[in-house]
């Protein structure tokens, strides 16, 4: 499959929400319109670290989203990366599109200055897990989460 990588634009609104609905639902969650909404702002807000690319298919037609910002750390001057979203919808995995996602943002934070790219996903995702596996080597950390 042709698949065409590129930042979201103000039009792309409703195709970005459906696809990130989409990803929320695979997690069984979903977040409230005012929370959507902030989120689309700051994707686009100019003080705002957060981004967000869709894939397309060789007609234009998004199948893809991921959404990653950038952070500061105790570790290091530059800033790191984390790939909050990725998703890809199902009748479109295993044409590359989810690494081509990933790929994109590697570029962009390497074009920034940006030193390292991270991301979680749940431990039953085998699928993305196949696909993170042949990218990047796991790291040797588990991570722990408070809700407050």
């Amino acid at each position: 499959m042709t698949c065409t990588i590129r930042p979201v634009t103000n039009s792309d609104k409703s195709s970005w929400e459906a696809l990130w609905d989409q990803y929320l639902a695979f997690y069984e969650t979903e977040r409230s319109q005012e929370v959507k909404d902030l989120a689309w702002r700051r994707i686009h807000s100019e003080n705002e670290p957060m981004f967000s690319h869709l894939a397309e298919d060789g007609e234009g037609k998004p199948v893809g989203l991921v959404n990653f910002l950038y952070h500061r750390n105790f570790w290091q001057a530059e800033d790191v990366c984390y790939l909050n979203d990725l998703f890809v919808l199902p009748e479109t995995r295993g044409t590359g599109a989810g690494r081509h996602l990933i790929q994109s943002v590697i570029s962009q934070a390497k074009e920034d200055g940006v030193t390292e790219v991270y991301w979680l996903t749940a431990k039953d995702n085998h699928t993305a897990k196949r696909l993170y596996d042949s990218i990047v080597q796991q790291f040797p950390f588990d991570v722990y989460l408070v809700e407050l």
